[in-house]
């Protein structure tokens, strides 16, 4: 039987627990993410199964070199089933090492807890190793293990990746949910169906996937757009000020549309900035910046309009007659008016 002797068995059972952890957490991902892009289907039949050989192929091999360093150096002692001085305090120090290490270079700040995990990832080898000796799960004779070892661990290993798969789907349609960002409270907005309004000013496209983003002129401001994977920066080619905003939630930025629009409060023009996303995402974010390069509101919606529309932002009179209100989507059959609010 195989996932029973130890360590005949560990280059398989590290195999099988790679390639099954991988297939699994991306497959529970696949499952419970809402807006599947639409090449989903292309990395759930072939991209996945790939990532989950290569993952198995690395880890046997891992297994191999582990079997071969454990009988030529004896880590554990048979007559009494003792690991050798080194081997608890090691692998502490590789845990610590590791996950200390891989955390500080994600986060820094987490660094200390990556460290308290490790403390207590020791613990419970320490536990596991105490379990293992006082309930005999290795029989002596010929180190093979109970039946039940190897595939238990197996199981939860798989469990544990499908139930991170799960968490990280989760996570991520919470981090691209609709919500308002930043209000400074000087606007005010509303939906609008069959908007016939005719467009003070139309907006312009200054970035499409694939092309160079364009500057745009806004009063005395002339703005230069820098897009990078997970934000945008507006950037006066004047002098030093910007703004940045993240567009982690978008996946990717497919368009970016613009305005000036005046208000009565201003001496000069704001700029209405809307950005779309992926097309299967169905989100964009509406950033709203004053002239000194300050945020009076960013908000992530779900985009209502197609991409590659003629018309995604422009001007138009406000709901009073008087002044100018920004118009999202003023083509499809609701559109988003956002104008001064009325008291401050």
């Amino acid at each position: 039987m195989i996932l029973t002797r130890v360590p005949r068995d560990i280059p398989i059972f590290l195999a099988l627990s790679a390639g099954l952890s991988v297939a699994a957490h991306g497959f529970v991902e696949y499952l419970m993410t809402e807006r599947l892009s639409s090449t989903a289907g292309l990395i759930f039949l072939f991209i996945l199964p790939m990532y989950a050989l290569l993952a198995s192929v690395i880890a046997f091999y891992l297994g191999l070199a582990i079997r071969f360093i454990w009988r030529r150096h004896a880590l554990v002692q048979p007559e009494n089933r003792q690991p050798k001085w080194w081997i608890l305090p090691g692998l502490l120090i590789i845990a610590g090492a590791s996950f200390a290490g891989l955390i500080f270079l994600i986060l820094p700040i987490y660094s200390l807890v990556a460290s308290v995990i490790a403390f207590y990832l020791s613990l419970a080898i320490r536990f596991v190793w105490l379990i293992w000796r006082r309930h005999a799960l290795v029989q002596p004779e010929n180190r093979q293990l109970k039946w039940w070892i190897l595939p238990g661990l197996l199981v939860l290993i798989v469990a544990g990746a499908s139930l991170f798969g799960a968490l990280e789907a989760v996570r991520t349609e919470n981090a691209a949910r609709p919500a308002v960002l930043i209000d400074a409270g000087k606007l005010q907005r509303i939906f609008v169906s069959n908007n016939a309004a005719v467009p003070v000013r139309k907006g312009k496209l200054l970035f499409r996937y694939g092309k160079a983003p364009e500057p745009i002129t806004w009063g005395l401001n002339t703005s230069e757009f820098i897009i990078s994977d997970n934000q945008i920066q507006i950037r006066d080619q004047t002098n030093s000020q910007q703004v940045t905003f993240s567009t982690t939630a978008l996946d990717y930025i497919n368009e970016v549309h613009a305005v000036p629009v005046w208000f009565a409060e201003y001496s000069q023009p704001l700029l209405a900035v809307v950005v779309a996303g992926r097309a299967t995402g169905r989100r964009a974010i509406i950033v709203v910046v004053s002239p000194d390069y300050d945020v009076l509101l960013e908000e992530r919606i779900q985009r209502f309009w197609k991409i590659n529309s003629n018309t995604i932002v422009d001007v138009q009179k406000d709901p009073s007659g008087k002044g100018e209100a920004i118009a999202i989507g003023s083509d499809c059959e609701k559109s988003l008016i956002i104008w001064p609010a009325t008291q401050y």
